[in-house]
């Protein structure tokens, strides 16, 4: 948790016109952003799943502790896709090391339907964030093996997201 919050605070300070931060990976290590961010945008659950082992584990301010990579990418990506159907990551920058990456990307899109989320999730939302655009800043780090995600954690703005929604002014 403390390199996550280390490299969170180097991604928010670098100018973002600058895409790449270090570099000490391989191509197959790099290769995994671009495969990463593709499938997110072609809302492809089961080519996310691919890039991550079985027994990988995700962290995410959506839900409490970790997931398994399956229970959390079905539940969780399957709800953002459903309520924001044209829902995209637009890379910002990066930063790769041989069995580590963190990336910055701006998740955008317009809510069109209201989710079913988790119940907890569930008791915010309502018809006011129909139509509405967001524009989030989403950091996440992951830990590879073998060139596959082992582990996951990502954090966003929640504030700003309820802002954004029309759940806060």
């Amino acid at each position: 948790m403390k390199n996550l919050a280390i490299l969170i605070v180097i991604l928010s300070f670098i100018n973002t016109s600058c895409n790449t931060i270090k570099n000490t990976g391989s191509k197959e290590t790099i290769a995994v952003i671009d495969k990463w961010i593709n499938a997110y945008n072609m809302h492809d659950i089961s080519a996310l799943k691919r890039l991550y082992t079985a027994e990988a584990l995700i962290a995410s301010p959506d839900f409490e502790g970790f997931r398994k990579v399956d229970v959390a990418l079905t539940k969780t990506f399957a709800d953002y896709f459903a309520s924001a159907p044209e829902l995209k990551a637009v890379l910002n920058r990066y930063v790769v090391n041989e069995n580590e990456i963190a990336i910055s990307y701006s998740c955008q899109g317009t809510i069109k339907n209201i989710d079913q989320g988790e119940p907890m999730l569930n008791q915010v939302k309502n018809d006011v964030m129909i139509g509405k655009r967001i524009n989030i800043e989403v950091f996440v780090f992951f830990k590879l093996k073998n060139g596959k995600i082992i582990e996951e954690k990502s954090m966003y703005n929640g504030l700003a997201f309820m802002k954004q929604v029309g759940l806060m002014k």
